[in-house]
């Protein structure tokens, strides 16, 4: 079941439930890992035979996304960032022709955003740069 629950593409809600009902059959809560908390969509992990990890909804990664732009943007005045993303969520993020996600946000924070995609990055995985090319977070 561990297994399964760690390979799956099933995010949030789901993964959550999974875990739920672990911990009531008391198999995998026992030997193996224990659920911290849930909060968000967000289920932490814990466990002898995992490493702590978050599953973190996959519904959410653009608000997620959003909300460091803005902090970017309104907080630092950085008007020029990149964003390095999986070419799943780099699809995702800049589908439409006129009406894509990343074009919404620079419409509304006013700044230059360019999505380079890399093969080298999970699904989920995602991280802003400056001009410059000096990482941010």
């Amino acid at each position: 079941m561990l297994k399964q629950l760690l390979t799956t593409e099933t995010f949030g809600t789901a993964v959550s439930n999974i875990v739920l009902d672990t911990m009531k059959l008391n198999s995998l809560t026992t030997k193996f890992a224990a659920v911290i908390g849930l909060k968000n969509g967000t289920t932490t992990i814990d466990g002898g035979c995992i490493t702590t990890g978050k599953i973190q909804s996959s519904v959410v990664i653009d608000e997620a996304i959003e909300r460091r732009l803005s902090f970017y943007v309104t907080e630092k005045k950085i008007s020029s960032l990149t964003l390095k993303v999986n070419p799943i969520l780099g699809a995702y993020l800049t589908k439409g022709l006129f009406s894509s996600i990343v074009g919404k946000w620079k419409k509304k924070y006013k700044c230059k955003i360019e999505v380079v995609e890399t093969t080298e990055f999970s699904v989920l995985q995602n991280e802003f740069y400056d001009e410059k090319g000096g990482k941010l977070d």
